[in-house]
């Protein structure tokens, strides 16, 4: 319970008691501050290998009555799993002051640039907490640790290709096809990729019979991605065909 306490006393000695008591000074006596670590949010669930990621600690005073937490800054997060996090920017705020039953957002942003242990994807999460003072009694305050959600980081897509012109030989106005071979040798799926028209180079020529246009396809790890065309021959000589291939990392963009 809260609220104010005196003593008050009297002595006695033998044969006789005193006549005088005596009140003490006054006890205060209040709710301390508590200070708890309501949420810990990473995100986003994925990440590439070089781009950001946030983490949110949501943090309360959990006190009552006049409880007020000073100087409240969250310990330094420890990192697990396989990942190989940098270090964190942050926090922001640096530090609060909580009143009894006030809440706050401490926000740290981090990026990971080097292969974790392994092979990918690797998990990534942290363990936080909070510490800070009872304003009215100079305690230290200090809550109990909290472990955030796990979230996957990968190697970012990494495309690499090869183009086929078959049959290797033909007649002239005899139709042959090209085919690219689009590989992702990354984690994160290459989404949307879309090769750029065949550039033509050599002294032999060939006519675009179909497709006029090559529709997206998403790369994953492990499995090509086919692209096809069929040309007509309308010239003598040797020629090949040059080509280029875009998308979008699943993660980064």
């Amino acid at each position: 319970p809260t609220g104010s306490v005196q003593f008050t006393a009297a002595a006695q000695a033998n044969g006789a008691a005193s006549t005088n008591s005596i009140t003490s000074t006054t006890v205060t006596i209040i709710n301390a501050a508590s200070l708890t670590v309501v949420a810990t949010t990473l995100l986003p669930n994925t990440v590439s290998l070089g781009q950001p990621f946030t983490l949110l600690m949501t943090v309360s005073n959990a006190g009552v009555g006049v409880a007020t937490a000073v100087n409240v800054a969250p310990a330094p997060p420890i990192h697990g799993g396989f990942a190989n996090p940098g270090t964190l920017s942050g926090p922001t705020p640096a530090s609060v002051t909580l009143a009894a039953g006030e809440s706050t957002i401490f926000t740290y942003t981090g990026v990971e640039t080097l292969n974790g242990a392994g092979n990918d994807p690797w998990n990534l999460f942290y363990n936080v907490g909070v510490q800070g003072q009872d304003q009215s009694s100079g305690i230290a305050l200090l809550s109990l640790t909290r472990t955030s959600n796990s979230i996957s980081v990968e190697t970012p897509s990494q495309l690499s290709l090869s183009v086929t012109a078959a049959p290797s030989t033909v007649n002239s106005g005899q139709t042959f096809t090209v085919i690219m071979a689009v590989s992702n040798n990354g984690g994160a799926v290459a989404l949307s990729a879309t090769p750029s028209g065949l550039l033509q180079v050599g002294s032999g020529g060939a006519l675009l019979l179909a497709p006029i246009s090559q529709s997206p396809q998403d790369i994953t790890k492990g499995s090509p991605g086919l692209f096809t065309w069929t040309y007509s021959a309308v010239g003598t000589g040797s020629i090949s065909f040059q080509a280029n291939v875009t998308a979008t990392d699943e993660n980064s963009g």
